[in-house]
């Protein structure tokens, strides 16, 4: 009857196939790049950011104007409170919501204590800086 020991013990068949695949470059590689793929797909927005400002804002009443068009945003700050989304909130779930809506506007003057706003739209806010 034959002994086994560890010279004439053959490895497991993960061991064989993984031994062959790391002699192979090219297969190597591919695996690398695979593995780079997955990383990004997980990692996603988080690493590999979008510097432009407002790139991804959707307002919709001028989502159809042409690229290079300019307007002046007004910021009005919403009366809630926004909880700080965590690292992995903001990788599955998509991010921090802001703390302000934005309305485009088209000019805007001071009458006395009021800021007087012209939109986009046909309504106009009156705001008062008191």
């Amino acid at each position: 009857m034959k002994q086994f020991n560890k010279k004439n013990r053959k490895a497991s068949l993960s061991k064989e196939v993984w031994s062959k695949l790391k002699r192979n470059k090219p297969a190597m590689l591919g695996v690398f790049i695979i593995l780079l793929a997955i990383m990004v797909s997980i990692l996603g927005a988080n690493i590999r950011p979008d510097f432009s400002p407002d790139a991804n804002n959707q307002i919709y009443s001028i989502d159809r104007m042409n690229p290079g068009f300019e307007v002046t945003l007004l910021k009005v700050r919403k009366n809630n409170k926004i909880e700080k989304v965590s690292f992995l909130g903001k990788l599955f779930f998509g991010g921090q919501p802001k703390s302000y809506t934005e309305i485009p506007i088209y000019g805007y003057y001071f009458q006395g204590a009021n800021i007087i706003v012209g939109t986009c739209f046909v309504c106009v806010f009156f705001v008062r800086c008191d």
